[in-house]
């Protein structure tokens, strides 16, 4: 961290002249990509990137992204393996790579507000090549034996999935475009993370590690009367969700 110059006081004076209060959900002011890679997270990717491949970053993309266990990594992390992973064995049950029947967290459902004068908004059945179709038969079926969703042809409230290539090939990812129902719904603003704060927390540590989430959300229940907002329709039928899903 010294080696970039990084400094938390030096950090977080700046960060309080410019905004004192955390945001609560305003979008931010000016291009966002010029601020980002001033960011001194951003600024340790490039380095990161540079060190490992001998070239800098050429592009406004993220390839950093795409090679997070980097190649030089490899040996030693398959060396860590052999020596450690036995004691790794017993939080084994704590990392998932599909879905199961894993309860939500312990928290008051999610209850969705509508704006006043709110109508129902339903859009038809998407058409899908070949691969997505494919991909959302099999997508749906794990949700279903998991009980994250439960099929409902009578809802009055329907959103359209999006099928989005991930970094392999024929790697796909099913999202819903909740944007028309999220235009119906009150804002529930909540300080949003500074990555200058945040970044103070890697201040002094050693050691570090990056994971890859199998999904990042199905966490937080829905509240009964609002699984019906999330109801998205494939070529097979309509879903509704039980948890709050990815996009809303």
């Amino acid at each position: 961290m010294e080696r970039i110059g990084y400094s938390a006081d030096v950090l977080l004076v700046p960060a309080l002249n410019r905004q004192p209060d955390y945001d609560g959900g305003g979008s931010a002011v000016g291009p966002a990509a010029s601020r980002a890679e001033n960011f001194p997270l951003s600024k340790i990717q490039r380095l990161q990137y540079k060190a490992c491949y001998d070239h800098p970053v050429i592009s406004d993309m993220t390839p950093f992204e795409d090679f997070a266990f980097t190649p030089k990594l490899v040996t030693h992390a398959e060396a860590a393996a052999r020596d450690h992973g036995p004691s790794f064995e017993k939080y084994a049950d704590n990392y998932r790579v599909q879905f199961r029947l894993d309860p939500s967290v312990t928290v008051t459902p999610f209850k969705v507000r509508l704006k006043p004068g709110a109508v129902p908004v339903k859009c038809k059945a998407r058409r899908y090549a070949l691969l997505h179709r494919i991909s959302l038969d099999a997508h749906v079926k794990d949700l279903l034996d998991a009980m994250l969703i439960r099929e409902n042809s009578r809802s009055r409230w329907c959103s359209p999935p999006r099928i989005m290539p991930k970094m392999y090939v024929n790697d796909l990812r099913m999202t819903i475009d909740d944007r028309a129902v999220n235009a119906c719904t009150e804002p529930m603003p909540f300080p949003m993370p500074q990555l200058d704060v945040v970044i103070t927390h890697v201040e002094g540590p050693t050691v570090f590690f990056s994971c890859d989430w199998f999904r990042g959300y199905c966490q937080l229940t829905l509240d009964p009367e609002s699984q019906q907002y999330f109801t998205f329709v494939t070529h097979r039928g309509m879903y509704r969700s039980q948890r709050v899903p990815m996009g809303s």
